[in-house]
């Protein structure tokens, strides 16, 4: 039998990256010991990469659906919140890459603002990258991010299929692969 003291301990992270993805966290309405986990994990981890799923900031404020006033937040709220939080991993871990895809609460609906107000449209600092300072915070975004050639991350936000089927919604999107 080996002696397994003179066994020499292999350094996995030298041939594989590490990611640690997550979503929706729906500032400025996310759980914060749902937060704070991650935050955990991210600490435990030390990953390679960072990857949201997107919906990190719930951006209600430009939601089209009915608000009543205990719901009127400011989307300036938000993204300071959101801000701080990118802050605090650049401080922590600034060697880790983040990357963020587009969603359907601040991405779709800033899109769908600009479409009704002609003057946005040419504007940069009303791009999604603008408003969450993505070269700034150093955050990447795409609207789907291929990891290795084997796995695909997307929102999904834009695809058909049935939102109260996402079984079907996942089946419908990959069969035109």
């Amino acid at each position: 039998m080996a002696d397994i003291t003179k066994i020499t301990p292999v350094d996995i992270r030298s041939d594989y990256n590490v990611m640690v993805a997550y979503g929706d966290m729906h500032i400025p309405y996310h759980n914060k010991k749902c937060r704070d986990i991650l935050m955990a994990i991210i600490a435990e981890a030390q990953p390679d990469y960072l990857l949201s799923g997107g919906d990190d900031i719930d951006a209600e404020a430009i939601s089209f659906y009915d608000k009543d006033l205990s719901q009127e937040g400011t989307l300036e709220r938000d993204l300071e919140l959101f801000y701080s939080f990118s802050e605090y991993l650049n401080d922590n871990f600034p060697k880790m890459k983040k990357i963020y895809l587009q969603d359907n609460h601040l991405y779709t609906r800033l899109e769908k603002h600009k479409k009704l107000v002609s003057w946005m449209q040419n504007m940069k600092i009303f791009t999604f990258e603008s408003l969450i300072k993505a070269d700034e915070l150093g955050w990447k975004v795409y609207n789907e991010f291929v990891w290795r050639d084997t796995i695909l991350f997307t929102h999904g936000h834009e695809e058909k299929g049935s939102s109260d089927n996402p079984v079907n919604t996942v089946r419908s999107n990959f069969k035109r692969c």
